[in-house]
């Protein structure tokens, strides 16, 4: 499906359909089959290899990756490695679906290019330990037994710190006793409670959401090499001192440049995020993570001392990033798609090339018995986005019923006409009676409304397997009207499917078309 028929912004689905327009906004647009390869052709990083694969090295063990992903880590050495990034907050028991669409479309973008360029190129997820916004994190949802499961998971702190510094707390062993008990029966259950159990409910309730997310996220994809980085821990953040130096020294100019190019975007479709002042935090043992409204010298001599105590916005993050690692591209989300457009010239005011940037496989997973549903209805799959009340009136007018709406109106012009032909026979006779022969119409359309309610009433029973069905396909691929992909919890996926579906659909999303929304049938 193109992604104009689906609640996708403007901005990216002019993205993925290669609109000129956005051409001053990427460097490597639009995209086409080897712009990974024309890419990696002419790639210079000039970071420390060692270092940083030492300090990934040093990250990644206490999750116990598997040895694809500890070699991935040892390849990093070789001066023509590179590495495909994607990345997302760290949202409880492994977040929504597309957290994981993200991680497959690094796999087999890395994959891909590592095979027509003949070398190194490793998939890494960036864990968002940057990102503060707990309630986004703490909250999960998924059909349960016919009903919407959510639940939200009490911060385990009250100060507003970034995720590489709130503790997941104690209220994680009622939540996954809540999940425990809302998940559907299936075959896969003890092992996705076993999973998550694991990751989070083992755990100290001051461990940090990294560790558990990272434990997570590790024991399904580091078979396929999948590498982590952040930027909290210290020995990341002291390989990014001289970048976080760098824009301290020159903030005033990237706040302008920056400024300039998301007015730019502005113009032609919109702005993702607006510009602050500085695009530094720093953190606050007791205040959390702080905003800081001017780079002063008071500011640098921090950075210079405690880097670790700083942390980057929307817009410099991606700078850490490609500062840490040997970025050749970036997959994102509609969001990030949009942040990038306004970012341009930023990298170009740090002396740096902004990465591909790809958007990550969008799809809707169809069960087959939603498959079955959808081969017998008339609908399209876009018709079934919108209110309730909106699918069962498409259903309705589609489905071969008597249009009663049509009957009844029918019916209406009909009295009408009869009522003007005989008004003149009543005012010749007493132009008084004009009033109650009025009264007469207004009873007759009355009972005729009365009527019609009975005949829809009528209708819908005759359609009301149909019209279940309709709400059933409509709960499946837009629960809660929204893209299925935001909002199912990727647990209920594993829970029905299993814990290698991932290791499967990576095999199908080797072959999907980024610049397209997918509709794949899963379970058959």
């Amino acid at each position: 499906m193109v992604f104009s028929e689906l609640p996708f912004s403007r901005l990216f689905t002019a993205f993925t359909s290669g609109d000129a327009s956005l051409a001053p906004f990427y460097p490597h647009f639009p995209l086409a089959p080897d712009t990974l390869t024309k890419a990696a052709s002419h790639f210079e990083w000039d970071g420390n290899r060692d270092a940083l694969a030492s300090a990934l090295e040093e990250y990644n063990s206490p999750f116990e990756p598997h040895p694809e992903a500890v070699r991935n880590i040892d390849r990093l050495h070789d001066k023509d490695a590179m590495v495909i990034v994607t990345g997302q907050q760290l949202t409880v028991l492994g977040g929504p679906l597309f957290t994981m669409y993200k991680i497959m479309t690094a796999i087999v973008q890395a994959r891909k290019t590592e095979a027509t360029t003949g070398k190194p190129v490793i998939p890494v997820f960036w864990m968002g330990d940057e990102d503060s916004d707990v309630d986004e994190i703490s909250s999960i949802g998924f059909p349960s037994k016919g009903q919407w499961f959510s639940d939200t998971l009490k911060p385990g702190s009250n100060a507003p710190h970034a995720a590489g510094y709130m503790p997941i707390g104690a209220d994680v062993s009622r939540l996954l006793d809540a999940v425990d008990e809302a998940l559907t029966p299936s075959l896969h259950h003890d092992d996705v409670m076993g999973l998550l159990r694991q990751a989070y409910g083992s755990k100290p309730p001051d461990t940090m959401h990294p560790q558990a997310f990272g434990e997570l996220v590790t024991k399904l994809f580091s078979k396929h090499g999948l590498v982590l980085a952040a930027s909290t821990p210290k020995s990341f953040k002291t390989l990014l001192q001289p970048t976080l130096l760098q824009y301290a020294e020159r903030w005033n100019e990237v706040r302008d440049v920056l400024q300039t190019q998301s007015e730019a975007i502005g113009k032609v479709f919109h702005q993702q995020a607006l510009v602050g002042e500085t695009l530094l935090f720093e953190h606050d043992p007791l205040k959390g993570r702080v905003r800081i409204d001017a780079i002063t010298d008071d500011v640098i001599s921090r950075i210079r001392t405690n880097p670790e105590r700083f942390s980057p916005n929307v817009f410099l993050r991606p700078i850490l990033q490609d500062a840490l690692l040997p970025t050749l591209a970036y997959v994102g989300g509609p969001g990030e798609v949009a942040y990038y457009a306004q970012m341009k010239t930023l990298y170009e005011a740090m002396g740096r090339s902004m990465p591909v940037i790809l958007p990550r496989v969008s799809a809707t997973l169809i069960e087959p018995n939603i498959r079955r549903y959808l081969d017998e209805s008339t609908l399209a799959i876009r018709d079934y986005h919108g209110r309730s009340e909106d699918v069962e009136a498409a259903v309705m007018r589609s489905s071969d019923a008597p249009d009663v709406d049509a009957f009844v109106q029918t019916w209406k012009d009909e009295l009408e006409a009869i009522h003007a032909s005989k008004g003149a026979f009543v005012v010749d006779i007493d132009p008084t009676l004009v009033a109650s022969a009025e009264s007469v119409l207004k009873e007759q359309q009355n009972a005729l409304e009365k009527l019609k309610q009975k005949l829809v009433r009528a209708t819908k029973q005759k359609e009301e397997t149909k019209l279940r069905r309709a709400h059933q396909i409509r709960e499946a691929l837009f629960p809660n009207g929204n893209l299925q992909e935001r909002e199912w919890a990727m647990i209920h996926v594993m829970n029905r499917h299993g814990l290698d579906v991932w290791d499967r659909l990576i095999e199908v999303f080797a072959k999907a078309d980024l610049t397209e929304h997918h509709l794949f049938d899963i379970g058959n």
